[in-house]
């Protein structure tokens, strides 16, 4: 063993024989010898923004030039940065990036999203010296490490494309895989959420929440421009819906009438609504932190003149790595959770007790990759998706103040639609059915295997020579 690195987002071989890493979900960039030993300090966050969480993913330029990472938040996403040797202030190449490369062409690749980028770069100046253009489509893009390409030293790129997300059918489906179509459309659909009632349907579509009469099979559009991204929630009593929006998280009357309400986050602060309590009064929700990446947090519910209002935020758990998609239990008891905080993802179940001490306890459930747990509306099983996108669930009993869990076990051998992070299935009030995202025939999965693409080196230098900048 070199090192320990408890959460590793990344690290590279440099040419002197030392190795630049990133070992945790936050904090900056650390040198190793090659021969093992104490990690020191290579970047460091002083000076960034205050929504800067992490310096990852490094890249050593050749000759000593200067090392490529990104800088932003405990996900992916951020801009691309070059340090200079010696520790010199970091230069921002790209913004809105989470992966790039050098290529011995004198190309840096870089993506924005699913796509990936070429622009010229020159290593003396550590400068960009002309436009991005395209050159691949469709890569597969984690939430936390970034796009998955990679180069070799002689210009060959392997990568791994993604699913489409551009057409899911929202579908019944029931423990034996047994289909039914919910809106008789496809779209591209994400964060399905029934009505406690099981009456309407709220999903995410292009930006905005839509609400489908499950009744009336009628669909209504509840938002208009407030670019939404994800994650409606609805309060107990089916009035309000919580979600986010580029302000934060926006709660709205789910009729339709009525002001919007935001709880304004600080700028790069993201917050994302997961559940309310069983009594109304508390809204669970995960956000990130300048300090320890993502955490859960719970904000009391105020509703006074037919409004309702979040107050101030406080903590329910706070450690380094990922903490997120905090659930209340129906009585409202116990919060499950998913947490990296063994170096993988796994779900976890604590006491939820916002306004006292917290009770100890806290039950490891589901191993994994587990994600994006749901209590069933009896309390007795917590269904979650594994990460190949099959709908698991694992049973549930409380023993006074202790919990006692079953072996998850595959709930429906249909596979969901793979849509990254963001909710992709809700349960139905009787439990014997969920409301799903499913691809359709004419979508894939997301790729298990690597594609090539060769010589990638020469066709940027056509095109270099066909603008006329050679």
């Amino acid at each position: 063993m070199l090192c320990q690195a408890p959460f590793d987002r990344g690290g590279k071989w440099t040419e002197s024989g030392e190795i630049i890493a990133s070992l945790s979900t936050s904090g900056e960039l650390s040198s190793i010898p090659a021969s093992g030993g104490e990690a020191r300090p290579f970047s460091t966050l002083r000076g960034e923004a205050a929504e800067v969480t992490v310096h990852r993913s490094p890249v050593a330029l050749p000759g000593g030039k200067g090392t490529l990472f990104v800088s932003g938040t405990g996900v992916a996403n951020g801009s691309i940065r070059v340090l200079l040797p010696g520790g010199a202030t970091a230069k921002t190449l790209v913004q809105n990036s989470s992966t790039a490369r050098y290529l011995a062409s004198g190309y840096l690749l870089f993506n924005r999203g699913a796509t990936v980028f070429a622009a010229p770069i020159d290593l003396d100046r550590l400068e960009l010296t002309g436009a991005a253009s395209p050159v691949i489509a469709g890569v597969a893009v984690d939430h936390f490490r970034g796009a998955d390409f990679n180069v070799s030293a002689a210009g060959t790129v392997v990568y791994r494309r993604s699913a489409s997300l551009s057409n899911h059918a929202v579908t019944w489906l029931d423990s034996s895989g047994v289909k039914d179509r919910v809106i008789a459309e496809t779209g591209p659909y994400t964060s399905p959420r029934l009505s406690p009632d099981g009456m309407r349907l709220a999903v995410v579509s292009e930006d905005e929440i839509w609400i489908y009469d499950l009744v009336r099979k009628r669909m209504t559009q509840l938002t208009s421009g407030l670019e939404v991204e994800c994650c409606p929630v609805w309060t107990p009593n089916g009035e309000y819906i919580a979600f986010v929006t580029k302000k934060g998280i926006t709660v709205a009357r789910s009729d339709g009438t009525g002001t919007m309400e935001v709880m304004a986050s600080a700028p790069g602060i993201s917050a994302v609504p997961w559940s309310f309590s069983p009594d109304g009064a508390w809204l669970a929700f995960h956000r990130n932190e300048p300090q320890t990446s993502y955490d859960l947090w719970a904000a009391p519910v105020n509703l006074t003149g037919g409004t309702l209002r979040l107050g101030r935020p406080q903590p329910l758990l706070t450690q380094p790595g990922v903490q997120a998609a905090p659930t209340i239990s129906p009585d409202g008891k116990w919060l499950a959770y998913g947490s990296n905080e063994s170096g993988n993802l796994q779900l976890y179940v604590i006491p939820f007790s916002p306004q006292t001490p917290p009770r100890d306890g806290k039950w490891l459930v589901a191993m994994d990759g587990a994600r994006s747990p749901r209590w069933s509306h009896d309390g007795r099983e917590i269904f979650f998706r594994s990460p190949d996108d099959h709908l698991m669930s694992v049973s549930i009993t409380a023993e006074g103040n202790s919990l006692r869990a079953g072996t998850p076990r595959q709930w429906s051998p249909k596979r969901l639609a793979a849509i990254g992070i963001q909710p992709n299935f809700d349960i139905a009030p009787d439990g014997k059915r969920v409301v799903a995202l499913l691809d359709v025939e004419d979508s894939r999965p997301d790729e298990t295997h690597l594609r090539v693409l060769l010589n990638l080196n020469d066709d940027l230098r056509r095109r270099r020579l066909m603008s006329g900048n050679e």
